[in-house]
């Protein structure tokens, strides 16, 4: 007779400050497991070797680290409120149709700490704050990406493609790196919003090749 598992209600009850409610997806090799997570406030969450699918949930996450290790999808407008930290050693897809996961005005952080990454889908996604780590390079396939405040890129490859990585906030020193750079083809780069009569950086370079790394510094004459 063959099991129907359908859904699987957890609580953990290790502070009351607030909840989270999850929807994920796990696919195994004769059968998909849906189950719903709701807890409470935790140091650290992790989910080992599977994809986190978000199906449509409201997910708020008010300052605790997830740890990934697997891919994150969105569709069916799933989001995410974010004021913790989302750690991913998978690719990122968007398949929303006009929701671009992470709600604006949070100060959370998204980690790519896996090896070669990807963020991809039918939609723009938008991070609060964007950090690349891990091994690798880290790719924008046939997408372009917003950036609300900070954009780490540490001595890692961001390859936009034909694409533009867009970083909204005016800063001069949201764009974060060591080595890193990002590399791009055509008509794709790095954007970057100004507001001050002061010089800002654009760490771009390739790795076709030999390793080239170019700098640009634009310094407005006016805020």
């Amino acid at each position: 007779m063959k099991k129907s598992i359908r859904y699987f209600v957890a609580a953990i009850s290790l502070s009351i400050n607030a909840y989270y409610i999850f929807k994920i997806k796990l696919l195994e090799t004769t059968r998909s497991l849906y189950f719903t997570i709701v807890f409470f406030s935790l140091s650290t969450f992790s989910f080992s070797q599977i994809n986190f699918l978000n199906n449509g949930q409201s997910i708020s996450n008010t300052g605790i680290d997830f740890v990934i290790n697997g891919d994150i999808i969105h569709q069916n407008n799933g989001s995410i409120s974010n004021a913790g930290n989302f750690y991913i050693t998978g690719n990122l897809i968007n398949n929303n149709p006009t929701n671009n996961i992470f709600s604006p005005g949070n100060n959370g952080w998204v980690h790519l700490d896996g090896a070669t990454q990807t963020i991809s889908g039918s939609s723009l996604t938008y991070f609060n704050n964007l950090e690349l780590s891990g091994t690798g390079i880290k790719q924008l396939n046939n997408i372009d990406t917003e950036i609300e405040d900070s954009l780490s890129l540490n001595d890692r490859e961001f390859a936009v493609g034909d694409n533009t990585v867009f970083v909204m906030a005016t800063g001069l020193g949201v764009v974060i790196q060591t080595n890193g750079f990002v590399s791009s083809t055509n008509d794709g780069g790095l954007s970057r919003n100004t507001l001050a009569a002061s010089t800002y950086s654009f760490p771009v370079g390739s790795s076709i090749g030999t390793v080239r790394f170019r700098p640009i510094d634009i310094t407005p004459n006016s805020a």
